[in-house]
């Protein structure tokens, strides 16, 4: 079986060519081996599922459940996000603003003023790791 070439974080296209190659020279009701569904997995780090599953030709629910299982195999396809401390005292006149955005594209805006004791470690987990 012939493989093309796939850059260490590939694009839709490049896996749609993999997907190709590997269908014209296997039987239509194959199983797709692993590391293809793999390739199509760590695409859920900058598509839907929706997108990914058709563009791919792939089956919705089998491509959502072979993320599911992977999210340490997408963890380590993207780029770790640099830790950021605020280091300014919080006053009374104090104010700061976060803006956060998850994979699935959701936001949360928090905007702290004053003394205030917030966990916002524990809250980022919570906002970063919830299922859609």
């Amino acid at each position: 079986m012939d493989q093309l070439e796939v850059s260490p974080c590939p694009t839709l296209e490049e896996v749609r060519k993999q997907l190709e190659v590997w269908r014209d020279d296997n039987k239509p009701r194959s199983p797709i081996p692993s590391r293809l569904w793999d390739l199509a997995a760590s695409l859920a780090t900058r598509h839907s599922v929706h997108e990914i599953s058709r563009a791919l030709r792939l089956n919705y629910a089998k491509l959502k459940n072979q993320i599911g299982m992977a999210p340490a195999k997408l963890a380590n396809k993207t780029a770790p996000q640099p830790f950021v401390e605020f280091p300014f005292p919080y006053t009374r006149e104090s104010e700061c603003l976060i803006d956060m955005e998850n994979r699935h594209g959701d936001r949360m805006l928090i905007r702290l003023s004053g003394e205030r004791t917030l966990d916002l470690l524990s809250l980022g987990k919570a906002f970063w790791g919830r299922e859609p």
